[in-house]
C-alpha cells in the first residue's frame, strides 16, 4: 500500500515544501523546504504554518517517465491514447474529484484521480489505468503555482 503523502504551497513565501506533519485539531501544519545554493542542496528549513497560509497537494500515487512523484495540481504532459484511441499529447492539471469518464459509446461519472486538458475543450482523462511505477509516457512539465504560465 502506498504511504499518504503531501506537498504544499506557502501563499506567502512563494514556495513548495514537503509536508513533516500536520496537526488537525490546531490546524498547524510543519513543512520542510530545501534550500538550493548553486544547484546543490545545503541545508532544509523547517516552516510552521496555519492551514490557512497554504496549499495541499496530494501525492496520487503515480510516478511519471522519469520516475518523479505526481502530486495534485502538477502539470503533465503526455503522449498516449485514451480509451477511444484519441491522441491527447497535450498539457494536463492533475487533480482528484467527480469527473466525467467515457468508454465507447456512453459517458458516465467517476470519482478519483483525473487530468484536465489545459485549454481546448478541457476533456477529463482518469488516471486510474494509468501504470504506477513510472511506466508510461507522462511528464511533470510544471505545477498551477510555479508554472503559471503553462495554464495558457
Amino acid at each position: 500500500m502506498e504511504k499518504i503523502k503531501f506537498r504544499v504551497w506557502d501563499k506567502k513565501r512563494k514556495i513548495i515544501g514537503i509536508v513533516a506533519n500536520i496537526d488537525f485539531s490546531s490546524q498547524i501544519l510543519f513543512y520542510i523546504h530545501p534550500t538550493e545554493t548553486f544547484g546543490r542542496e545545503c541545508e532544509r528549513s523547517v516552516m510552521k504554518k496555519h492551514i490557512h497560509e497554504i496549499k495541499l497537494m496530494q501525492y496520487t500515487g503515480l510516478k511519471d517517465k522519469n520516475k518523479k512523484e505526481i502530486y495534485e495540481g502538477d502539470i503533465i504532459r503526455n503522449n498516449w491514447h485514451n480509451i477511444n484511441k484519441k491522441f491527447i499529447g497535450c498539457n494536463l492539471i492533475v487533480k482528484f474529484g467527480i469527473h466525467e469518464t467515457s468508454l465507447d459509446y456512453y459517458a458516465s461519472s467517476a470519482y478519483g484521480w483525473y487530468a484536465e486538458e489545459i485549454g481546448g475543450e478541457k476533456e477529463e482523462h482518469s488516471l486510474h489505468n494509468l501504470p504506477s511505477d513510472g511506466d508510461n509516457d507522462i511528464e511533470i512539465v510544471g505545477n498551477i503555482y510555479e508554472n503559471s504560465n503553462l495554464l495558457k
